[in-house]
């Protein structure tokens, strides 16, 4: 009961929440739906306000139980056609909230270079911010380029991420595509007539890689390549104490 009880609690999305709803979803008395948000509370996970509660306070926590336990619950309500496109676009931007999170907190720490998909140690930067991005030259198509982070300190360096939350190995194709808005992000530079950076490549996916893409990116001074086991230690180390959730379909 307690895991479908946190379930629907996820699903207010900043309103105050309806216990009393939810013990007539579940069929259980009000009161042990209150005693279980009451234990959230007391470990800080939710917040209070005129003797209401609300939805997390740790965002990254909530979606991360929407994920995990929308698909091992049973006997939860099907959820209607608006939440559930909310829920497969949150799932497509979870990962690129926990790397943004996680690279919001870098400060030139010593790092695993497994983690990267390097030997030895790695030191990340200190970035002045981190944001999705959309570039465009004058006669090339227009990228979106899931996140951009520009690196603080003297050198004009700029991160940017590719991020693949499936299962699937990431192929060179989406490699390709990386460096083709990478080439068009230089060229609006010049074109508006600014420093030109230079490029980093992160490549974060949690399926992993094709053999292809890690002998390329082996070969490459200015790419990395992390897998599941990569972000998810990146994410406990700077986004959070608990891990990033894998999905029990294909994506």
């Amino acid at each position: 009961m307690g895991k479908k009880i946190i379930y629907y609690f996820t699903r207010y999305n900043n309103q105050p929440v309806d216990t009393g709803a939810i013990a007539e979803k579940l069929r259980v008395p009000k009161k042990a739906v209150a005693k279980k948000i009451e234990k959230l509370y007391t470990a800080d996970l939710v917040y209070r306000s005129a003797a209401k509660y609300y939805t997390f306070n740790d965002i990254c926590l909530m979606r991360f139980i929407k994920f995990l336990y929308e698909q091992d619950l049973e006997g939860v309500d099907e959820i209607d056609l608006s939440q559930q496109g909310l829920i497969n676009t949150l799932k497509g931007k979870f990962l690129e909230m926990a790397v943004e999170v996680s690279m919001l907190k870098f400060n030139r720490e010593q790092l695993p270079g497994s983690w990267f998909g390097r030997r030895g140690d790695l030191e990340v930067p200190l970035f002045q911010y981190v944001r999705s991005q959309r570039v465009k030259a004058s006669a090339s198509p227009e990228y979106q380029i899931d996140l951009l982070g520009n690196e603080a300190g003297r050198d004009y360096r700029i991160w940017l991420c590719e991020c693949k939350y499936t299962r699937k190995p990431m192929s060179i194709g989406q490699v390709e595509k990386l460096e083709a808005a990478a080439q068009v992000f230089q060229q609006q530079m010049e074109e508006e007539q600014q420093s030109v950076p230079e490029i980093r490549l992160w490549l974060i996916s949690t399926g992993g890689f094709t053999q292809e893409v890690l002998e390329y990116a082996r070969s490459r001074e200015n790419m990395y390549a992390s897998d599941y086991d990569g972000i998810n230690n990146i994410f406990r180390r700077f986004g959070s104490n608990y891990s990033i959730p894998l999905f029990s379909r294909e994506e």
